[in-house]
């Protein structure tokens, strides 16, 4: 069931739902493909008077759109699916007020113990109720939402999302600019901040929630599960360099396996290589691409290129279904967990060794130097135990984590830095890639150099 959800302020609920009707019109066709989840206002002001608290209570503002009119035209029935509803988000009923409209329509309300039910229906003009949920304490309104689809029959649903009663103050800087915080924080209060201008996109996928935002200060950024993946400011210093460093390190690459990486930036170096006969990028959620070809036109433009074949699977088992076939692997996947978290199973490793070829070189995204020592150790010495030549380098984005992300190199002959200088021709017009940071990028600091060491020598 395709939905829409917006979390707005209070404040301009009203004037969002006055536009919604024209958007509306444009969106109904597409309700199957989009979910529109949130939207923080700008202006948001802290005040001593609510601390630290997160909200006082949960308000879902519910369009239900080509629901069954029979069940829509008595009361009897209209009041069973709200209690019904009510009891799914585990809220108490304390009273209950429902009118027959004549021809047809209804209107009722539930006085809730935590505060209100409420619905309108129309019927005659495609089977359409307005509904709205507002409770406070441990209740569940999706829940009540759900019922209220299902038992309704509704074709697809429009939620504005209020949290009320909310402290802001961690989402608003002194001025009033609405800022984005990042959800990652291994050191435990040094998250990454940025101004935001507008909340582009909002959506929930299968697998993930994927959001674009316009900022102040680095453009357009995409954010997937509360951690930034890109930004127009510093992408380039990590496409540039999981794609380069492999495919520079290797004399010859023909075939080459994108594992993630649906936002097309990698896929947009890589396409720079005119000797490789066939790319196959494979990232589980289309809904990035989807998401970030709106946004980034350059990177979308790279899927049209006549040797990339799209795939939309779970890497995992993709790759398990070749043997000696790609020369290059990259897997340029989010942070190891969720939906990315098969990825770091030696498991997986062992099948990217299989699909490569006897010269083959794989490079894998290994988080950041500063925060993940142990996890890049760990991951360093699947590598080692699978591949002749190992490595780890690293790149600086100043909206990542720490300011840098690392990468392990795993070659099946090839070191990282002997054969450079494969196709200069592509590195023509790069912004940060060149051969003398591709050198630079595999010097290891000592604390790194040290655990990893350990970790090597360490027995299994």
């Amino acid at each position: 069931m395709a939905q829409f959800s917006v979390r707005i302020n209070a404040a301009v609920v009203y004037s969002f739902l006055l536009g919604l009707n024209a958007v509306l019109a444009d969106a109904l066709p597409h309700l199957q493909e989009h979910r529109l989840v949130s939207m923080e206002s700008i202006n948001l002001k802290a005040s001593e008077e609510f601390g630290d608290r997160d909200r006082l209570g949960h308000h879902l503002v519910i369009d239900l759109f080509g629901c069954n009119p029979e069940k829509m035209k008595q009361v009897a029935i209209v009041e069973d699916i709200l209690v019904a509803a009510a009891e799914a988000a585990k809220a108490t009923v304390v009273a209950k007020k429902f009118h027959q409209f004549n021809p047809i329509g209804v209107s009722g309300a539930l006085v809730l113990a935590e505060s209100h039910l409420t619905i309108h229906t129309w019927p005659e003009v495609d089977g359409y109720c307005a509904i709205d949920i507002f409770t406070c304490g441990p209740t569940d309104n999706f829940a009540a939402l759900k019922v209220m689809q299902e038992q309704f029959e509704a074709k697809g649903f429009v939620v504005v999302e209020i949290e009320r009663g909310k402290q802001r103050k961690a989402w608003s800087s002194d001025d009033g600019t609405t800022v984005f915080r990042e959800g990652l924080d291994p050191l435990g209060g040094f998250k990454t901040t940025i101004a935001t201008t507008a909340l582009l996109e909002d959506v929930q996928s299968g697998f993930q929630r994927i959001q674009m935002y316009n900022t102040k200060a680095v453009g357009k950024m995409l954010v997937i599960d509360d951690n930034i993946q890109l930004s127009e400011y510093d992408n380039a210093s990590y496409h540039e360099m999981i794609v380069h460093v492999p495919m520079q390190a290797h004399p010859n690459p023909r075939k080459v396996l994108i594992i993630g990486g649906g936002d097309g930036g990698a896929l947009l170096e890589l396409n720079k290589y005119k000797n490789v006969d066939e790319i196959v990028i494979c990232d589980i959620d289309a809904m990035v691409k989807a998401v970030t070809e709106k946004h980034f036109p350059a990177f979308a433009a790279a899927y049209n290129d006549p040797r990339v074949r799209t795939v939309f699977q779970d890497g995992t088992v993709l790759v398990a279904n070749f043997k000696n076939y790609f020369d290059v692997i990259i897997i340029d996947c989010t942070d190891f967990y969720g939906v990315a978290a098969a990825l770091a199973r030696k498991e997986f490793y062992n099948n990217i060794k299989e699909a490569l070829t006897d010269d083959g070189i794989m490079v894998i995204q290994a988080e950041s130097l500063y925060y993940d020592r142990e996890f890049i150790a760990s991951l360093h010495k699947q590598a080692q135990e699978l591949f002749p030549v190992v490595g780890y380098y690293h790149t600086l984005v100043p909206t990542y984590p720490s300011g840098t992300i690392g990468f392990i190199f795993g070659s099946k002959k090839y070191t990282p830095v002997e054969k450079l200088g494969n196709n200069p021709q592509s590195l023509d017009d790069l912004v940060y890639y060149t051969a003398e940071m591709h050198r630079a990028s595999f010097a290891m600091p000592a604390f790194l150099k040290k655990l990893i060491a350990a970790s090597a020598t360490a027995k299994a």
